[in-house]
């Protein structure tokens, strides 16, 4: 889901995430209780999922407070485009450290979903990958 309110989006990509191991979620735009849905899913694993935005785009956090979403990312037409630069990193990052904590998510689980399947998928070289899921063989 790149943005908007319309969580369709996100239940049908969670559908074929749930049935393809070799589909991944970009979950860096969802608000705390959207993140629920591939989370909570039994049948998409924890490997599946990677923190990120494209930030630097044109939209801009929309806030509504005490409705369902929060808030969500968009660009409404009648303000025109930013003349800022939108901190989706923050806001973002909040949402998912809000998540963890009200969840207990692992810190395992955590750095998986915050760059340690980005390595793995991207097979990128990093200096130290200690802080990722690795298991040896004994």
């Amino acid at each position: 889901m790149q943005a908007g309110w319309q969580e369709d989006y996100v239940d049908k990509c969670c559908q074929v995430a749930a049935s393809f191991d070799d589909v991944y979620l970009e979950i860096g735009l969802y608000w705390k209780e959207l993140m629920k849905k591939p989370l909570n899913d039994p049948n998409i694993a924890i490997d599946q999922l990677l923190w990120g935005t494209d930030w630097g785009a044109s939209m801009v956090e929309h806030s509504q407070p005490n409705e369902d979403p929060p808030f969500y990312w968009e660009q409404i037409s009648e303000r025109g485009l930013p003349a800022h630069q939108p901190d989706y990193w923050g806001s973002s990052l909040r949402q998912l450290f809000d998540f963890a904590m009200e969840r207990d998510l692992p810190q395992e689980e955590l750095n998986l979903i915050l760059g340690g399947n980005a390595v793995r998928l991207f097979d990128i070289e990093v200096e130290d990958d200690r802080m990722f899921q690795q298991y040896i063989d004994v």
